[in-house]
């Protein structure tokens, strides 16, 4: 038995086998495979027409796909008529409606009828617990109607929160909040991913690299790249940020002649913020050249070094050049 529900626990939560849809004669999906680890916030991306709602809509059941497989929560297709299945999960469209009459406390009680008949004392916990994590208590009995917009956005999350899924599959949470409605809604994510996976799309890159510990950028119908978003910036590993003090006036040129013969180097960039002095160094050989580098400018006596790392890659620039090349990384 322990073996059996240790397996159930390293099983992937969302799983793709050479999934592909066509509409007409035009491939949205194309033998795309991805894979979503329990316990993650998996940040999808791509550009408009990526295939990234097909994806979604095939995740949830609401199409079919032409042809491979999906596999959630270590089971099969929503879209099998899986109730059991269906019931562990919850969505959030991208830009959810309610009635405006009816208070928050109103429509968190309606949706959990779809998963409860009766309304027990654990159901009214479960709506208490889903208010307060939406940070809406004080309002659960006021109309929705008069909610700002990222109100609004956070009671979808507490809707789709409501049943206590495995996995919570969002559309675009914060596509059109302001700057405080965006940190609101990201905030409320990093609580949820206590209790349940979070798999979802969006076009704010610095999001992503806020919340997100996994990345999955989909072009074309394939997915170009799907690892940690760590990994991700920290690039190819061949450019250090350097910045320094000149004690010395033309102790910095001077160091740069000496080591532009060097084999190990490739180019020597002056920072672009004039209020600094420093360079970004690219290098050939990582071990290597990090180690003479750090030697150069610690016995240059003319510099004082004060700051020496690895330059992180925004994910802005490798979002453009992978959805670009639509070369694949992982």
């Amino acid at each position: 038995m322990n073996s059996i529900q240790n397996r159930r626990e390293t099983l992937p939560v969302i799983e793709t086998a050479d999934l592909t849809k066509k509409y007409g004669t035009a491939t949205v999906l194309d033998c795309l495979n991805i894979r979503v680890e329990k316990g993650s916030i998996t940040g999808f991306l791509g550009p408009n027409g990526a295939g990234k709602s097909t994806t979604i809509m095939l995740l949830l059941g609401l199409i079919k796909a032409d042809a491979g497989t999906i596999r959630l929560l270590g089971n099969g297709e929503t879209g099998s008529g899986d109730t059991e299945l269906r019931s562990r999960l919850g969505y959030l469209s991208q830009n959810p409606r309610f009635h405006p009459w009816m208070s928050a406390h109103e429509v968190l009680a309606f949706t959990a009828r779809f998963f409860t008949r009766r309304v027990t004392r654990e159901v009214n916990e479960w709506i208490g617990d889903s208010l307060e994590m939406a940070g809406l208590y004080e309002k659960a009995r006021r109309p929705v109607g008069q909610f700002s917009g990222g109100e609004l956005q956070r009671l979808g999350l507490a809707q789709a929160w409501i049943n206590r899924p495995e996995l919570l599959i969002l559309d675009e949470p914060a596509a059109s909040l302001d700057p405080a409605g965006r940190y609101d809604v990201l905030a409320l994510m990093e609580r949820l991913r206590e209790h349940s996976t979070i798999f979802y799309s969006t076009h704010i890159l610095e999001d992503v690299e806020r919340v997100a510990d996994s990345v999955i950028i989909l072009n074309g119908g394939r997915a170009v790249y799907q690892g940690a978003t760590a990994g991700l910036l920290a690039g190819s590993g061949g450019a250090i940020l350097v910045k320094f003090r000149e004690k010395e006036a033309g102790a910095a040129a001077r160091l740069r002649s000496r080591l532009e013969g060097e084999p190990w180097l490739d180019t020597i960039s002056p920072l672009e913020h004039r209020e600094e002095r420093g360079w970004t160094v690219t290098i050939r050989y990582r071990d290597q050249g990090e180690r003479r580098l750090l030697e150069a400018l610690v016995r240059e006596p003319g510099l004082e070094l004060y700051h020496f790392e690895e330059k992180k890659q925004r994910l802005e620039e490798i979002f453009l050049e992978l959805t670009k090349k639509g070369d694949y990384r992982e």
